[in-house]
């Protein structure tokens, strides 16, 4: 069984995207109502509905997508259940191709073309936090985890995710997907902030972090020239 956790604050949005699923697979909704903002962050949310979930395979997703393809969450379970080791999403970044991913985005229903169902997984650094998912071992091993200091609000928990499993040898990969995510993200001063800290985080590891929609380097000297770049450039 696969559990699907999601973090909702429009009921009518999820309630779309549950009734846009088709599968065979056995589906449990976990929907963590965040409507009267209960929860003040992604990490937060999302690990009180791990814990209330009992699918051996966690898949944590937006609320604003649709799907329109019947078959990804089998493709998604073989995935998975062939390597339990892994972290899949649906659309990612790498540093040969940029986004990968074959997903629909925004409003005006831009296609990304980076990969193909026959393309098996292709492997990235992050992933977009849209859609992410993984078996519930890596969790109750304490292999990765919700950081919930680094990621105190709703932005990049997904890659701080993907990170931490990197560290681990864990892979992380998309897989091609039929869906719609009705938004583009939101890269605001907030997003700026977190990603700050997650880079202080990783600055052992890594020169540089990308993901689907920034990079910013590790060093704190070159971190923080290429922040007051963005601030004086009006970035956010």
């Amino acid at each position: 069984m696969i559990s699907l956790i999601c973090v909702y604050n429009d009921k009518k949005m999820v309630k779309d995207m549950i009734s846009s699923i088709h599968t065979k697979v056995d589906i449990e909704p976990i929907l963590v109502d965040n409507t009267k903002n209960k929860f003040m962050s992604a990490a937060e949310a999302l690990e009180y509905g791990m814990k209330k979930s009992t699918g051996e395979i966690v898949c944590f997703l937006h609320q604003d997508i649709i799907f329109f393809e019947d078959t990804f969450f089998e493709r998604l379970e073989s995935y998975i259940n062939e390597n339990q080791n892994q972290l899949l999403g649906v659309a990612g970044v790498n540093k040969t191709e940029g986004i990968v991913s074959s997903i629909k985005s925004g409003p005006w229903k831009a296609s990304y073309t980076t990969i193909k169902e026959n393309d098996g997984l292709k492997m990235v650094i992050t992933l977009d936090e849209v859609l992410i998912a993984c078996h519930r071992v890596l969790f109750e091993k304490k292999i990765i985890h919700f950081d919930k200091k680094i990621c105190d609000g709703w932005h990049l928990y997904g890659a701080d995710l993907c990170l931490q499993a990197q560290e681990k040898g864990i892979a992380v990969m998309v897989l091609a997907a039929g869906l719609h995510h009705l938004s583009t993200g939101n890269a605001d001063y907030n997003f700026y902030i977190t990603f700050d800290r997650l880079a202080h985080k990783y600055q052992k590891k890594f020169s540089k972090i990308y993901v689907t929609s920034s990079w910013t380097y590790t060093n704190p000297i070159l971190r923080k020239i290429l922040f007051t770049y963005r601030k004086l450039r009006k970035i956010f």
